[in-house]
């Protein structure tokens, strides 16, 4: 173990000033190894654009939605991002709101699920182009 795997490396004190954590980093009370830690893709709260169609007959579409939870899956081994939304559409000659609410695995961030609305329409055309 060294420094150097600590989350707190780029801005230890301790190692600047006196050098004691470069010699013994088992001993440094702050140190905590970068490989225990994980980065979270988006916050709860945060707005997310997810692709999708109301049935596979209609064309999916850019939605906005509200990140409620972050999760780990134990039966699917994976960790997720759980959404929800609401959405006007039309349909039998008039305008319905739709309620949605739905998980995603981490790694369908920027596949289906997007950050910003401008890589999810992006996404969207691509995807029509073929």
């Amino acid at each position: 173990m060294t420094c150097k795997e600590c989350i707190h490396y780029d801005v230890c004190e301790a190692l600047e000033s006196n050098g004691i954590s470069k010699i013994y980093p088992s001993q440094c009370g702050c140190y905590k190894p970068k490989s225990r830690f994980i980065e979270l893709p988006c916050e709860i709260g945060q707005t997310v654009y997810v692709l999708w169609a109301y049935t596979k007959a209609r064309k999916k579409q850019v939605y906005p939605a509200t990140v409620y939870a972050l999760r780990y899956d134990q039966k699917k081994n994976n960790m997720r991002v759980c959404v929800k939304g609401e959405f006007k559409m039309e349909s039998y000659g008039g305008w319905y709101t739709h309620y949605y609410q739905g998980t995603f695995t981490w790694e369908n961030v920027g596949k289906t699920v997007f950050l910003t609305k401008e890589e999810a329409e992006k996404a969207l055309e691509e995807r029509n182009k073929k």
